[in-house]
């Protein structure tokens, strides 16, 4: 195959000038062998076929995120420390109780470390907010 000064492919070239003209458009370029030509045009195939599910997927997650959030569901990780916890854990180190005290006297009352003690960086966090929870 012949290829340019530049050492591009010409059909690489005619779909850079192509797109150039109508930038807002999608190029497709069809392959009907697979000869040298193909090999290097099914890379581009593959590409644009990437390039449209991507697409496909940034158009359909925020409406799936609002249908989620009708049906009161809602993402991120579920909270380890209630407002009630948060509230008894600043109580504590405001009587100068260490930070690992303060974490073996709470107790995560729901999600799936139900039962245990927060981590002593969870507390720390919690205890660095200005805010109420974290």
């Amino acid at each position: 195959m012949a290829r340019s000064p530049a050492g591009e492919p010409p059909w690489r070239r005619q779909v850079r000038t192509i797109k150039s003209a109508v930038p807002h458009q999608r190029v497709i370029f069809t392959v009907h062998e697979m000869k040298r030509l193909g090999r290097g045009a099914a890379e581009l195939l593959f590409a644009g076929m990437a390039e449209s599910e991507r697409e496909y997927i940034r158009e359909k997650s925020p409406e799936g995120q609002a249908s989620a959030r009708e049906r009161g569901r809602h993402g991120g990780r579920p909270r380890v420390f209630d407002d009630d916890m948060v509230a008894y854990a600043r109580s504590l180190r405001e009587r100068g109780v260490p930070v690992p005290e303060i974490a073996s006297e709470l107790v995560i009352s729901t999600g799936k470390n139900k039962g245990r003690h927060p981590s002593l960086a969870s507390v720390h966090r919690v205890l660095a907010n200005d805010g109420p929870g974290a």
